[in-house]
């Protein structure tokens, strides 16, 4: 791929101003993809070196536990060829070399471990660093520049405390198109519009433009992912920007009382949320007037640092600003009024030609001009909200930041390996930790028994593997939007959501009949961690369409429970299934696979979806509850069904009309 876009200059000047600050070197950019974050790194790393600091840059994956984040022990030999093997410490991602700075990057924020968010909320914003592992303690100043991305979309699924400590927020950058691209960008252009202004030419005649420019973009070599805004940055830093930083690298300019207020006419005052957004706006404002060579951060920093975040002047201030940019405007033209030489002859005479002789009233002496301001009809694009967590629905659970609990009696061999522990028993032995672990006291015991061959091993070095919570429980919910009409069944399916809530369980939610179906002769299935989803939410407010594909609805849960059965300790799953449907499906299982229906139907699609329901009986731990809506016509359908499926019945309340 050809470089052909370059960061803004204001993305730049708060990257400039993370390196300078320490304050700002937690950034957030949010919807930014991975090809982004990796050149604003590289950007990053050169403006680092501009100041004269060695750096290295280094990824947190979305399986990276606490070894991979703070260090671990790992085996050496004490010398070449040596038998004997000792543990010596290896440091991690977070942990930096003396005097380089480590730019870390995270891709998404929102699918990190457990581990990394804890050791985020540790590290960002924190004095000093002090690890306590494995017998080893160190103890640093951190020396770290985080860089994560995250969608809007996804800002409730992120604790808040996490996203508190990120500092510096900016959006997805959009790229200035270099010299070259911008004549291919407009030839392509003009070529378009040669073809859209010829309204009386012949098919030949557009087929014909358009492989003109198809030739012309592959002999220009142009990146089809421009297109797609799929660019790779500029990451050289600007000469310009490099002079000013190289003037005034080492000043440090002070922040003025009317910067500090002017901070206030942006960012509102939220009681129990503490001062980082203020500091922030403060120290970015203070890297611009160091970079623009002044000695004190005033209110026209903070405007320019507002800008760059993506902050917008509040209501009340901008009134008060308004006016008064108004009052200053009239005063300049009333002045500049007075300064006015006399006007020419020939423009007197002009003025002789009103009624009455010359105008008497002074032209200039008329009410203020209207200026343009935010409260005008002249759309303005509204920039975006730099704290989106401040306005977004939480989509996590009470305690994001804990492991959710787990029974004693639950086996130790399943669930994702994330460490390891003091074993108390035999089983789930990690080898490899074990050894480790008996490696750092091999000449203490070489010693005492010296004639002993290999590694001595002693009960207290016996490690197993610490996993990740699986989860027990499972809520499956099956609703059939063809037959809910003048039902309140949103209040009926109520209590079965606050038990997944309570109970901290995985989703799956099957969606039957709905007119946003992808295609009408299938069910969509959807996987949350949690009920708290937004995908949820506007899920249970889909409409109705027209066929209903109940058994495939049906086998896609049967396959979900399935599958986690196998991966769960069998004594221990539990599921809870709930089903809204009258019973009624008219799509056989044969036409939802093929996508094609054969007729007649007649009662292939009730027929499918009973003998689906059957095969439910094999399934351990479920508990199945048929949510049914009262019908005079076909009334024993929803019998049959919650017979094949072993189900509770619960009559669907109906709706009172306001």
């Amino acid at each position: 791929m050809h470089k052909v876009g370059q960061f803004p200059k204001a993305f730049i000047e708060a990257l400039v101003g993370a390196a300078t600050e320490e304050g700002l070197r937690s950034i957030m950019v949010f919807d930014a993809p991975f090809s982004t974050l990796s050149a604003a790194s590289h950007l990053l790393q050169n403006i680092l070196k501009a100041l004269r600091f060695q750096s290295e840059i280094v990824t947190i994956g979305p399986t990276a536990n606490d070894d991979n984040l703070w260090g671990k022990m790992e085996l050496f030999p004490v010398e070449p060829g040596s038998e004997n093997p000792i543990a010596r410490w290896r440091d991690g991602i977070l942990v930096s070399k003396k005097d380089s700075i480590k730019i870390i990057i995270t891709p998404d924020l929102a699918s990190q471990t457990l581990d990394t968010a804890r050791a985020g909320i540790q590290l960002l914003d924190a004095p000093f660093l002090c690890i306590e592992r494995h017998g080893y303690i160190k103890r640093q100043q951190p020396n770290i520049i985080w860089l994560a991305a995250c969608k809007r979309s996804d800002v409730g699924r992120i604790s808040s405390h996490l996203l508190d400590r990120f500092a510096l927020r900016l959006n997805n950058p959009k790229p200035e198109y270099l010299n070259r691209t911008n004549k291919i960008k407009a030839r392509i252009n003009k070529l378009l519009d040669r073809i859209n202004l010829s309204t009386n030419s012949s098919k030949s005649d557009i087929s014909d433009h358009t492989k003109k420019i198809s030739d012309w973009v592959k002999q220009s070599q142009l990146p089809l992912t421009l297109l797609e805004n799929e660019v790779e940055y500029e990451v050289d830093l600007p000469k310009e920007i490099e002079k000013q930083l190289n003037k005034s690298s080492k000043s440090f300019p002070e922040i003025s009382n009317d910067a500090i207020e002017r901070t206030y006419a942006y960012l509102e005052t939220i009681p129990n949320l503490g001062m980082r957004r203020e500091l922030a706006l403060l120290r970015l404002a203070r890297s611009y007037a160091r970079l623009l060579g002044d000695e004190s951060a005033t209110a026209k920093h903070i405007d320019l640092a507002s800008n760059t975040i993506g902050l917008s002047i509040r209501e009340q201030f901008a009134a008060r600003q308004s006016s008064q940019e108004q009052q200053d405007e009239f005063q300049k033209k009333q002045q500049d009024a007075s300064d006015l030489k006399p006007l020419p002859e020939i423009y007197r005479s002009l003025d002789n030609r009103v009624e009455g002789g010359s105008i008497s009233e002074d032209v200039f002496a008329s009410h203020p001009p209207v200026l343009v301001g935010s409260n005008t009809a002249i759309p303005r694009p509204l920039p975006e909200d730099p704290y989106p967590e401040l306005n977004t629905p939480i989509e996590h659970d009470g305690s994001p930041l804990r492991f959710p609990y787990q029974p004693h009696h639950i086996s130790s061999f399943y669930g994702q390996v994330i460490g390891t522990q003091k074993a108390n028993n035999l089983n789930d032995i990690s080898v490899v930790s074990t050894i480790i672990e008996a490696a750092k006291f091999q000449i203490i015991r070489r010693q005492k028994q010296p004639k002993k061959q290999g590694i001595i091993l002693h009960p207290n070095d016996l490690r197993t593997y610490r996993r990740a919570f699986l989860p027990s429980k499972l809520f499956a919910l099956l609703i059939d939007y063809t037959c809910l009409d003048n039902t309140a069944w949103q209040d009926a399916l109520l209590p079965y959501l606050q038990w997944s809530y309570v109970e901290k369980t995985p989703v799956c939610l099957v969606t039957v009949g709905a007119r946003s179906a992808h295609d009408e002769l299938q069910a969509e299935v959807q996987f949350s961690k949690t009920i708290l989803s937004q995908s949820i939410a506007r899920t249970l407010e889909l409409s109705p369409g027209r066929a209903t594909p109940l058994a495939h609805g049906l086998e896609l849960i049967r396959l979900h429970l399935e599958k986690n059965i196998q991966k769960t300790h069998k004594s221990t799953f539990s599921a809870l299934v709930v089903i809204v449907t009258d019973g009624r499906g008219n799509i056989p299982i044969l036409a939802s696979k093929t996508l094609k229906i054969e007729y007649p139907v007649q009662s292939k699609g009730i027929n499918d979806a009973l003998n689906i329901a059957q095969s439910f009986g094999h399934l351990k731990g479920i508990s199945t509850v048929l949510l049914y809506p009262e019908r005079s016509q076909y009334s024993q359908i929803p019998i049959n069904l919650a017979s094949k499926l072993s189900a509770r019945m619960e009559k669907l309340p109906v709706k009172v009309s306001e």
